[in-house]
């Protein structure tokens, strides 16, 4: 048993030196693979961003931020999908929903995300469905 994971090692090994995979296509012959929404990442102060659209977004929350119109900006906040099981009423987690970004706007939580045509997908829908349900507070789409 050792002896095979010792030859997988090797191979392994032997594999990455001369830059090539198992299944015989070298290693980034053809790049990274691209964003299903067609999307390019962006940095805007120092922080990456999956989309040009979001650090747009950034940019004018930012801005909001600095003249004192919304307050504690968050980056991709991540809130627990949680519902109450039927059989023995302890809480499931049945996902989760990360946020583009959070602030605080006239005392009250707002969540927001960058959204396109392209990334509202039913996925999306339901996890937006579900987060509105639990939490009590809208998604805004920007």
């Amino acid at each position: 048993m050792k002896a095979q994971q010792h030859d997988r090692d090797q191979w392994s090994e032997h594999l990455a030196k001369i830059g090539a995979t198992s299944m015989g296509t070298p290693v980034g012959a053809f790049g990274p693979k691209p964003n299903k929404f067609h999307a390019t990442k962006t940095t805007v102060d120092g922080l990456k961003f999956d989309s040009k659209h979001e650090a747009t977004v950034y940019q004018e929350l930012a801005a909001e931020l600095a003249v004192g119109r919304i307050h504690h900006l968050q980056r991709q906040r991540v809130f627990p999908l949680i519902v109450p099981a039927k059989k023995d009423g302890l809480p499931i987690v049945v996902g989760r929903y990360t946020a583009d970004f959070t602030c605080v706007r006239d005392g009250e939580l707002e969540v927001i995300d960058a959204k396109s045509r392209a990334t509202k997908t039913e996925a999306y829908q339901l996890r937006k469905k579900l987060f509105e349900a639990l939490y009590g507070l809208p998604i805004i789409e920007m």
